[in-house]
């Protein structure tokens, strides 16, 4: 490593008060240089830990060269979000963790040194690893028998898990919280797998599970969840969204042991919540309650879940309280006072997405497939804005198709978000195979639409992607 480097962040850890050697126990301190880095900031959080906004702190970075301190009082897992990139790596409290990296290539390039380099690079290089394993294991999800899948999958887990065993032998962490997390990270991730693969391929509400899901979810039915060597992870309790709220919930909705869904979402919360108090200990039943009310609660339907929260908060920790507290108050705020702006044009359809591109053969189209309750969709509308801003006098058009089933809560999510540009809904009745094949993956999508109404970019950059605005404009120049 360059010699300049470790002087440069010598002279940073003066001049912010750090001390590279001397690190207090309750705290990370984390610093760096990314080459090539286009951001004036980027965003860092625990991610193994329930959704605390709180907890995300914003990072300046200046000529590729940062250093935060993180305060926590436990390991944990600490995402970093640039405008278009993201990675992970798992620290201590005590790491002092120095990061090189190149922006171009970030995955491949990333670096650690200092205290707890080893556990922080592991991410990085599993990610290299398993990368195109964990893509062929969604091509298996969509095409395998549930039996052939079953064995696709375990055999990912066993590779995964001696891949994890050799590294912490080579290292010295086999006695670790590191271990312990990654052992539970691995294998709710498989799990999950298996809950999404029913799900996907097993209409539970028209014909109950087949017999040929049942060692599927025999697996997934046996888990101990109550065993105290669980350790909270992402992955455990994504798994727990997926499996209680998309499977379990529907398959006791077919034994008639719960009434039908509605659409109402306080009825799904409070259902979910209901259920995951039977299987779940305490500890897991707060966390994942937490993980739901992040996922359910919006400006949208922040006055339907209030009553849950005044239920949920006379039995959980005063820091989720307080997360909470802040989190309704916020959104309570956001839901007040809007209309739809003039620079938002509300359109109706009896077609598809074909009629809908035909109406604007002739100029570049940017499309945003999204819904409002999915949140990296609202997480991009500010980007979107600005992007907007930037084709303004340009014969760009942005249009935005929304999969809400519901019309009013479409508009009012274009209302309180702001959203301005070309607004259509796509309801079931309007969606083909194209929509669901360029969606199998989900929202947000986006495509670039040419002039004479052929789709040019299947799966176009997202709004906050810094290249596509040099896109877009080479477009516009043939």
């Amino acid at each position: 490593m360059n010699r300049n480097y470790f002087s440069i962040i010598s002279i940073f850890s003066i001049l912010t008060g750090y001390s590279i050697l001397g690190i207090a126990q309750n705290q990370i301190h984390f610093s760096g240089n990314i080459a090539n880095c286009p951001d004036s900031n980027f965003e860092i959080g625990k991610v193994d830990k329930p959704n605390d906004a709180s907890e995300w702190q914003k990072v300046k970075i200046k000529n590729g060269i940062f250093s935060v301190v993180i305060n926590t009082k436990e390991p944990t897992v600490l995402r970093c979000f640039f405008k278009a990139k993201e990675f992970d790596f798992y620290a201590m409290p005590g790491d002092s963790l120095v990061l090189t990296a190149d922006y171009n290539k970030l995955l491949a390039s990333t670096r650690f040194e200092g205290k707890g380099k080893e556990s922080a690079q592991f991410y990085t290089v599993w990610k290299q690893n398993f990368n195109a394993s964990h893509k062929t294991d969604i091509e298996n999800r969509r095409n395998s028998t549930p039996q052939r899948y079953l064995e696709l999958r375990k055999n990912l887990l066993d590779l995964e898990m001696a891949f994890l065993n050799d590294y912490v032998v080579k290292y010295g962490l086999k006695e670790s919280p590191f271990f312990n997390y990654y052992v539970t990270d691995f294998k709710f991730s498989f799990y999950s797998a298996l809950s999404s693969y029913i799900e996907d391929h097993n209409s539970i509400e028209k014909d109950g599970i087949k017999p040929e899901y049942f060692p599927l979810l025999k697996l997934l039915d046996e888990i101990d969840y109550n065993d105290p060597n669980l350790v909270e992870t992402e992955a455990y309790r994504w798994f727990f969204m997926g499996y209680i709220n998309s499977l379990k919930y529907r398959q006791l909705i077919y034994e008639k042991i719960l009434p039908e869904a509605a659409k109402d979402s306080a009825f799904w919360f409070m259902r979910c919540f209901v259920l995951s108090k039977k299987i779940l200990n305490k500890k897991a039943h707060e966390s994942y309650v937490m993980t739901a009310f992040f996922e359910y609660l919006t400006p949208l339907n922040v006055g339907t879940l209030a009553p849950y929260y005044g239920q949920f908060i006379q039995s959980c920790s005063e820091e989720n309280r307080l997360i909470l507290g802040a989190a309704f108050k916020k959104y309570k705020k956001l839901s007040e006072s809007h209309k739809i702006s003039s620079n938002a044009q509300i359109k109706k359809t009896d077609g598809g997405l074909k009629e809908i591109l035909n109406d604007y053969k002739g100029s570049l189209l940017y499309v945003d497939f999204w819904a409002s309750w999915c949140a990296p969709c609202i997480g991009e509308m500010p980007a979107s804005k600005e992007l907007q801003k930037t084709f303004k006098d340009k014969d760009v058009k942005f249009l935005f198709i929304s999969v809400d089933e519901d019309e009013d809560i479409w508009k009012k999510a274009i209302s309180v978000y702001e959203i301005p540009g070309i607004h259509y809904r796509l309801g079931k009745v309007n969606r083909s195979d194209l929509v669901d094949k360029l969606l199998s993956n989900g929202v947000p999508h986006y495509l670039i639409v040419g002039r004479d109404g052929n789709i040019i970019a299947q799966d176009a950059k997202r709004p906050s992607d810094p290249s596509l605005v040099s896109e877009l404009e080479k477009l516009l120049e043939n």
